[in-house]
This record gives structure tokens, sequence and C-alpha cells, in this order.
């Protein structure tokens, strides 16, 4: 590759390797559901089967 693709694709990498952090905790209280109306308490913070948050 040359400089320029070296250049962008390193900054591309730079600002999608972001951590997002939400300040919540186990037993925390959230509003979840298409209109954010239904409370639910969380158990555990981890992955699923699928790998996702």
């Amino acid at each position: 590759m040359n400089k320029l693709t070296d250049w962008l694709v390193e900054s591309f990498v730079k600002d999608i390797d972001e951590d997002i952090n939400i300040p919540v905790k186990v037993g925390d209280t959230i509003l979840v559901g298409k209109f954010k109306n239904k409370k639910m308490v969380i158990r555990d913070i981890g992955k699923d089967d699928h790998g996702m948050p």
C-alpha cells in the first residue's frame, strides 16, 4: 500500500477503536422496550450466545 492508504486506514482504525462506557451496575433498573416504558433489572453484564453485549 502507499502512504495515503496507510494513513487513511490508520486514522479509520483509530476512530473505530473507541470504548463505550455506560455507568450501570448489576441490580440497577433500566427502561427497555420500543417506547422505553418497561422497567427491567440488570441481572448480569456480559455477552450472549452470539457474542453480542
